[in-house]
């Protein structure tokens, strides 16, 4: 029996998503640190960007049903721009991929690292609005995680805006 993907529980999506975004920035972070370092101390950085690279694959299985939900829900141009940033995505990490190895190192006129950078560097507009277009969307544990560490108001029953449960209560049992 083949195990359903993360994505697909509630609230997985979401998770889904944030980590693959955060993998992603890591990503570019890295691959900017490693471009500046150039060939001396950036070993480590190169390593960094391996391991965010390998990570936005070992993330796919769990984004696919996502992007599956998408593609059925969504039309129009939001629909198209979001096809365009994961095939630049996966360009961007096949191209990484195929560099490393060293399976294909010139396409034509280009190496591979110039596409690997020229993918990564198209799909960053689009990683902004996609992030902005889709971060909308709040889980219902969000709203109420978000309400209880919201500062209690002031009002008719509380007028010096501190929580019921904070201090002694008169109906409390123990309570002074």
């Amino acid at each position: 029996m083949r195990q359903r993907p993360l994505a697909s529980a509630a609230g997985g999506a979401r998770q889904t998503n944030l980590t693959l975004l955060a993998v992603l920035l890591a990503a570019l972070a890295t691959g900017g640190l490693a471009f500046a370092a150039g060939t001396g101390w950036g070993g480590p950085v190169l390593v960094g960007h391996a391991v965010a690279g390998l990570a936005v694959l070992v993330l796919a299985p769990w984004k696919s049903p996502v992007v599956r939900r998408g593609l059925v829900r969504r039309a129009g141009p939001g629909r198209w721009a979001s096809v365009t940033f994961g095939v630049l995505v996966l360009l961007a990490v096949a191209a990484g991929l195929a560099h490393a190895t060293g399976a294909l190192t010139v396409l034509g006129p280009v190496s591979a690292m110039q596409v690997h950078v020229g993918a990564a560097l198209a799909a960053v507009p689009l990683l902004a609005w996609h992030a902005a277009a889709r971060g909308g969307v709040r889980a219902r544990r969000d709203r109420s995680v978000r309400r209880a560490l919201t500062p209690p108001r002031r009002g008719p029953g509380n007028p010096n805006g501190v929580p019921r449960w904070v201090g002694p209560s008169p109906t409390r049992p123990g309570s002074r």
